[in-house]
């Protein structure tokens, strides 16, 4: 009985001290990470990187750390002087590591270095450092303060891809371009700076950074290039100031356009140099008018420029335009009507929605996309089939004579010489009005309470009333 009673003891003590080691080594280790590199996690949670020269560049999964779940118990992370790099997915899924302490001595963050750092609040990034790695940061969704040093050269594509949290951004001169997808989904930026040095702006750089529409910053050096490739999305329209240029005085800017009929409006757009293709890439709304311009300069709207753009009610696209890209206005909800001229000759996928009306001439390219894709299209020049055509001999139209009708055109025969008050308000649909040569007098009311469109000849009355009235007119 003895005998059995210290065997079962011996196999309980040796069951617990085996049950007790395990945790240890779950919560402390040590190891190598680099060919002069050291690793150490103790109790309290803090790992330790020491020794010279760069670290392993990792697979998934694959740092030390990873194994028994070690990682889910770092909470500080210290890398001490010597040490060169971040290595490759070195700290990725460290969920609760809070506080990071770089070395003057690191001098690269390689790809996916923090990915996933959820914890991560802020990081400090010494003098020293030269480059951050392709999503180096990539969705580390509480990081909300991060400084670059002025030594940085290069910011890889998405390295700070969904870090929701970032409010604020500095790039430095040194930086020369901004690569794809690199601040995407940014949503709490407020103030970006760009660089001296910034020549380039890749695709999506700025998208869904949707705080820059409450009247933020986005400031942009003095020198920029004219071959700039910058497509905020919809939401990023910011106050754009080229360096410390106001609106005001950026006027003589290549890449700065000021309509003088609408002061009110700041426009970005690119320049291709060996083809002589103006972009438009950016626009800033300053006042509550929600008309949108866009600089005789361009011919092509790029794709998603607006899209989802919930403020933008219409617009009337230049004459010059030749393309516009792929949902470039295409889920624009408020988005009533949008004038196209037969410059137009490319329709990208979904370059308009169905909740637009395009008005557009017979015969062209913008006719033929809306009945193709089934975009509703009203004919600027051609009666349409809801159309009301005065009687030749009319000579004045007098108060009220339409007011509440609700036909798509109007004929407004030659002869006649003034439209009285509010003969044309209250038209039940967005109206062409084709105004002949002969007036001389427009209400200031006539068609109060009504959208609609002039066709009017160029140079006369109806054309000068169109532009005190704020009303959108194509000449003929």
């Amino acid at each position: 009985m003895r005998r059995y009673l210290l065997g079962l003891f011996l196999v309980v003590l040796v069951f617990a001290v085996g049950y007790s080691v395990h945790p240890a080594l779950a919560y402390t280790d040590s190891g190598t990470c680099g060919p002069n590199v050291q690793w150490a996690l103790n109790d309290d949670g803090v790992l330790t990187i020491s020794g010279t020269g760069p670290m392993t560049d990792f697979q998934i999964s694959t740092a030390p750390w990873y194994k028994y779940f070690i990682r889910d118990n770092v909470k500080q992370l210290v890398i001490e002087e010597g040490v060169t790099t971040v290595g490759t997915y070195a700290f990725k899924g460290l969920w609760y590591m809070t506080d990071v302490q770089l070395p003057s001595t690191i001098t690269e963050i390689h790809l996916h270095g923090f990915e996933q750092a959820k914890g991560l609040e802020h990081i400090n990034l010494p003098e020293g450092l030269l480059s951050i790695g392709e999503e180096a940061f990539i969705d580390c969704e509480k990081l909300d303060h991060v400084v670059l040093p002025s030594t940085l050269t290069e910011i890889g594509a998405g390295a700070f891809y969904w870090c929701v949290s970032l409010t604020s951004i500095e790039i430095p001169d040194q930086v020369k371009e901004i690569k794809d997808n690199t601040f995407f989904g940014c949503e709490s930026l407020v103030f970006i700076r760009i660089g001296a040095g910034v020549t380039a702006i890749g695709d999506g750089a700025f998208i869904y950074n949707n705080k820059l529409n409450e009247h933020k910053t986005v400031w942009f050096p003095d020198n920029i290039e004219t071959q700039i490739h910058m497509e905020l999305d919809d939401r990023d329209r910011a106050y754009v100031r080229l360096g410390t240029k106001t609106a005001e005085q950026s006027k003589g800017n290549d890449n700065c356009f000021i309509d003088p009929d609408y002061p009110d409006y700041l426009l970005l757009y690119r320049r291709y140099s060996n083809d002589g293709i103006d972009e438009l890439v950016a626009y800033r709304r300053l006042t509550d008018d929600l008309m949108l311009r866009i600089p005789p300069q361009v011919t092509v709207i790029g794709d998603f420029l607006f899209n989802n753009c919930d403020e933008l009610t219409h617009i009337t696209i230049p004459d010059g335009i030749n393309l516009i890209a792929q949902s470039a206005f295409g889920n624009c909800v408020n988005l009533a009507y949008a004038v196209v001229p037969e410059s137009v000759k490319i329709f990208a996928y979904n370059a308009f929605g169905k909740q637009t009306l395009v008005l557009c001439f017979g015969d062209s390219a913008a006719e033929q996309y809306c009945r193709g894709g089934g975009i509703p299209f009203l004919l600027l020049d051609t009666p349409s089939e809801k159309t009301i055509s005065l009687p030749s001999m009319t000579t004045e139209i007098s108060e009220e004579t339409l007011a509440g009708t609700s036909a798509q055109t109007y004929i407004v025969p030659g002869n006649v010489e003034s439209i009285g008050s509010r003969a044309f308000s209250l038209l039940g649909s967005v109206s062409v009005i084709h105004i002949g040569n002969s007036v001389r007098f427009i209400a200031d009311d006539a068609f109060e309470g009504s959208t609609v469109f002039f066709y009017c000849p160029a140079g006369l009355y109806a054309e000068t009333y169109a532009k005190q009235k704020g009303i959108e007119y194509v000449v003929h």
